[in-house]
């Protein structure tokens, strides 16, 4: 009987230990970092500058810019729509250098810079929207962008995630405004810093459809930005499609002043629903649900209509999803 016990006992001992030694499966990464390269390793895809009259030394193509030790593939596009000069330009045509300075790299212009830090991916935003303007802007003319933008690392479906959080550091570091009070008109000119994100529709009878999904950081002519939706019109090169803004009291209560820096941690699941709804109003993805939402694109940066010299750093930029 005891030996029984006992090859009992030892059985049950050798069950035990082989369960603590088998490996259990490694749980699925639930979470997934969307913004591909966001120490911006990697460089920048510059497309050329459009706006008239040209400088004599204007780069007409796309230009792959890159420093330091790239660990991978260019993930992002740098756009200059309705510039003059281009940050390709020298580059390009001059074989210019781009400069390092403890552990910054700058990319400029006439009228433009971006200072990089791959290492920490601080990337500090300058447009001197003086050195484009040859007067203040008029109604329907164009203004200068410096915006970058990228496909994100996956289409994520905002049925198949519990969140999606965006997250960055973000400092005003200088805003100086070049029209008298007489030039200015507050309808026409500004300096926006936005990011915008391509939420598209799975609904069949949407098909093609999209909004612009809009986080506002900064708009000179208010301290804080309210929500709203309206349709992409009124300017040349317009999408005709639904753009909404989040209200920026949500998560910027402070809004972005001067020598102050931000931390922004905000979930935006909340906000597809009210985006939706606004989006029905002016009839827009009237068929859509927002279980048919995805999410593709995004960009970040400068809108410029009037002749302000604007500079912005960022830090820390993430957008993550969290799946079910």
């Amino acid at each position: 009987m005891k030996k029984l016990l006992l090859a009992v006992c030892m059985l049950g001992m050798i069950i035990s230990l082989t369960a603590c030694n088998t490996k259990r499966p490694t749980p699925e990464n639930k979470v997934i970092e969307l913004i591909q390269d966001n120490h911006f390793r990697n460089g920048f895809i510059i497309s050329p500058a459009d706006n008239e009259p040209q400088p004599d030394n204007r780069y007409p193509l796309d230009y792959n810019l890159t420093y330091g030790t790239p660990n991978g593939q260019i993930a992002w596009l740098l756009g200059q729509a309705g510039n003059r000069f281009g940050l390709a330009d020298d580059y390009a045509l001059l074989g210019k250098e781009i400069e390092y300075s403890d552990g910054f790299y700058t990319i400029e212009d006439t009228s433009k810079q971006l200072i990089i830090n791959p290492d920490t991916g601080e990337i500090t935003f300058v447009l001197n929207a003086s050195q484009e303007y040859l007067k203040p802007r008029e109604a329907k003319e164009a203004w200068p962008h410096l915006l970058i933008q990228q496909g994100l690392a996956q289409n994520i479906s905002v049925s198949d995630v519990e969140n999606i959080t965006l997250s960055l550091s973000i400092q005003l570091n200088s805003l100086v405004n070049h029209m008298s009070e007489a030039e200015y008109n507050a309808s026409l000119h500004t300096a926006q810093f936005l990011m915008y994100i391509v939420v598209r529709s799975n609904a069949a009878a949407d098909a093609g459809e999209y909004m612009w999904f809009g986080i506002p950081f900064f708009d000179a002519r208010y301290p804080l930005m309210q929500e709203n939706g309206m349709i992409d019109a009124g300017t040349s090169g317009n999408t005709g499609k639904f753009i909404y803004q989040m209200p920026q009291i949500d998560f910027m209560p402070n809004g972005l002043q001067v020598g102050i820096n931000n931390q922004i941690h905000v979930d935006l699941i909340p906000y597809f629903a009210r985006a939706l709804m606004l989006a029905k109003d002016k009839g827009a993805l009237l068929n859509t649900t927002v279980e048919d939402l995805y999410l593709t694109n995004m960009n970040i940066g400068y809108e410029i209509p009037g002749t302000f010299d604007v500079s912005i750093t960022i830090q820390n930029f993430s957008l993550k999803a969290t799946k079910k």
